[in-house]
């Protein structure tokens, strides 16, 4: 997406309270639109990175993921710099490869998939969890059923993936990989696979710098009940709002 010619919604993900504050004011000075919503055109991101529901859609959609900086190094300027030379390509690597996908209308790393979710079975919140796969391209329905996930191929074949999977691919861009059409495999609700294990990093020298691997980073949303991505169960101190029609609504996130 453009940033000169596209309207900017301006979401913020892992930001202080102090920090939050000042991006307001300096988005208020360009006359940016702030916004809590998933469908933000550029997402201001904090280190050390968490995955999130708004980057989780940020990648999804294609949308513009920046350091803070884009922000406040405009403040002294008129205008906004190019965004390119602030995305968070060291520390998400994806994020530039899905905002070029998007700009090309190429379809999203999950096209082609069916997927069914149960209204109570899965880690994230169902709504989010369907947005959110809907955006990445895959067809997505809610059922009743006792299963947590149900994923099928375009040639309707089950495939053994799990909710993890799933955005583990959207956090790396890159299509789940192939898998068995066991049915007995994938047929399996949430539970340990998805809050158990412990914090893994992947040391890389560049810049003298320490670097989490994509793949490794992929899973902190689960290390630690790091379940940013809309489950109140464990986030309690999260506060949500209400939608036009009254039903439980999005979650606004830090």
């Amino acid at each position: 997406m453009a940033h000169d010619s596209t309207p900017i919604r301006l979401a913020m993900s892992g930001l202080s309270e102090e920090a939050r504050k000042k991006a307001r004011a300096e988005a208020l000075f360009h006359g940016i639109h702030l916004c809590e919503t998933v469908d933000a055109t550029h997402l201001l991101v904090a280190t050390p990175v968490r995955r999130t529901l708004k980057l989780l859609n940020a990648l999804a959609r294609g949308a513009w993921v920046v350091s803070p900086a884009w922000l406040s190094d405009s403040s002294a300027g008129s205008r906004l710099p190019d965004p390119a030379l602030y995305e968070r390509i060291v520390e998400i690597p994806s994020c530039q490869a899905a905002r070029t996908r998007a700009a090309r209308a190429e379809p999203g790393v999950l096209a082609g998939l069916s997927i069914s979710i149960s209204r109570s079975g899965t880690v994230m919140r169902c709504n989010d969890l369907q947005q959110l796969l809907a955006a990445a391209g895959a067809s997505v329905a809610l059922t009743e059923d006792n299963i947590a996930l149900v994923v099928k191929n375009s040639k309707g074949d089950a495939l053994s993936l799990s909710e993890a999977d799933l955005l583990d691919a959207i956090m790396a861009h890159r299509p789940p990989p192939a898998a068995s059409s066991d049915e007995q495999q994938y047929k399996k609700p949430l539970t340990d696979s998805c809050t158990t294990g412990k914090r893994k990093r992947v040391s890389t020298a560049q810049g003298g710098q320490q670097q989490t691997s994509v793949q490794q980073m992929s899973r902190i949303l689960y290390d630690n009940r790091l379940l940013d991505a809309g489950s109140r169960a464990h986030r309690k101190d999260v506060p949500t709002e209400a939608t036009n029609n009254g039903s439980s609504g999005t979650v606004s996130y830090t």
